[in-house]
């Protein structure tokens, strides 16, 4: 009898190894970060105000890495967004100082508050400057101008932290033109403009409703009778971020889990504009994507160093001592955020361990790079101190912030694997 039960429970010892064995395997892989993609620097802008002024950078508005090779950089000279002192410089494939690009000033060419930059066809740039007045410019691939035209006296209002101006597939301008966010309940507008000033009506973002969020609040009686209000939001957070493609969809996350989800625009149609249609090629819809991911600890002198910073800036405000702050979450979110490169592939910005530098905790930036049609291409890490800004085939340019927070760029070149020749294929549903 003892044999037989024996054999027993070592034939179920047997079963249960060889099933973990089979399912082990697939699920290690769903865990399993991605592949490392190398970075190696293809040029880097850096040099003394005095005596390499064209290397030299106050606060860096926009930098656009072209389909020549060159780079276009923006940057605000007195370092606080003051009207009339911005510069706009054209550089090599190799960082090589080329030339300025227009003045500061109110004639054709020049601009009074540049704000953003995109390509066009034939090489040709966009610069959107919010004025006064409000306008949009282009320079041909030389820098030399070429046209101009103004837009609405509301045009100014741009979306905070995105970019100003873009160009899809069909080489239609976006404009986004409302100063609140999706993330504050309300849908963005975007003006849509063809390369030589026509307007092409507008497009909204779907509503899309962040998740709650643990914060602190506080109340203050005004003089007046009024009150105030003043709220803080512990670090860690998840939130709802959204993407704009250059094929004319939106990507959405909320950053507590690892899914992308797509959306298309409402297109609307102006008085003075014909019927719209999708841009040329594009699908209504994306398939979803989703991937498991391990979340990333927050250590306990992080989140001590980061509670006491929130609670030194709540006690400054009456009444201050008397709120209670919540503990700071012990796991960050997975994602930080989503963005696409200048040619359409999605990058979805992950989470990862925080470093302690120069007095205060900052995460490096790391990207899962999925290619047009949806296949993971694998992840790409950033050092400390780089900021991207934009991803275009195999560059990545951005704004590197040392001692003192002084600027400078850095351009990566990325060792990506090969896609697949079509844009608009893979796990892509047919159009409508």
């Amino acid at each position: 009898m003892n044999g037989h039960r024996r054999i027993r429970r070592l034939t179920l010892v047997w079963l249960v190894a060889t099933v973990g064995c089979r399912l082990a395997p697939a699920d290690r892989l769903a865990e399993r970060p991605p592949h490392e993609l190398p970075l190696v620097v293809a040029l880097s802008l850096d040099g003394d105000p005095v005596t390499s002024p064209e290397l030299s950078f106050a606060s860096i508005v926009d930098l656009y890495p072209t389909s020549d090779g060159r780079l276009w950089v923006l940057d605000d000279q007195a370092g606080a967004s003051a009207i009339g002192r911005h510069r706009l410089r054209i550089y090599d494939s190799l960082g090589h100082f080329v030339r300025d690009v227009g003045r500061n000033g109110s004639g054709p060419g020049e601009y009074r508050n540049p704000a953003g930059l995109t390509e066009l066809a034939r090489g040709a740039v966009a610069l959107r400057d919010v004025g006064p007045p409000p306008r949009i410019t282009v320079y041909d691939d030389e820098g030399r101008f070429e046209r101009d035209w103004l837009l609405p006296s509301g045009a100014y209002a741009i979306v905070g932290g995105r970019a100003v101006i873009q160009a899809d597939a069909d080489g239609l301008l976006w404009l986004p033109v409302t100063g609140r966010s999706s993330r504050n309940h309300r849908s963005t507008t975007y003006l849509l403009y063809t390369p030589d000033g026509a307007a092409r009506g507008r497009a909204l973002t779907p509503d899309l409703t962040s998740p709650e969020k643990t914060s602190v609040q506080l109340s203050q009686s005004l003089v007046n009778g009024g009150v105030r209000r003043v709220g803080w939001t512990l670090p860690f957070q998840p939130e709802r971020r959204w993407a704009w493609s250059p094929f004319g969809m939106l990507a959405t996350i909320n950053t507590a889990e690892y899914r992308v989800a797509f959306a298309s625009f409402e297109r609307l149609q102006d008085s003075s504009t014909a019927a719209q249609r999708p841009p040329h090629g594009v699908p209504t819809r994306w398939t979803e994507i989703s991937r498991r991911i391990t979340p990333v600890t927050v250590p306990d002198p992080e989140r001590q160093d980061r509670w006491n910073a929130l609670h030194s800036e709540v006690i400054t405000f009456p009444g201050g001592s008397d709120l209670r702050i919540p503990e700071v979450l012990s796991r960050k979110p997975p994602l930080r955020d989503v963005r696409f490169s200048e040619d359409g592939r999605l990058l979805v910005m992950v989470s990862t361990p925080s470093v302690k530098s120069e007095g205060r905790w900052r995460e490096p930036e790391a990207y899962d790079v999925f290619s047009t049609a949806d296949r993971l291409l694998g992840r790409v890490r950033f050092p400390l101190d780089f900021h991207l800004v934009r991803l275009r085939a195999s560059r990545a340019c951005g704004v590197v912030r040392g001692p003192d927070d002084v600027e400078s760029v850095r351009c990566y070149t990325i060792n990506l694997p090969p896609e697949p020749a079509s844009p608009i294929s893979g796990r892509v549903s047919t159009p409508r």
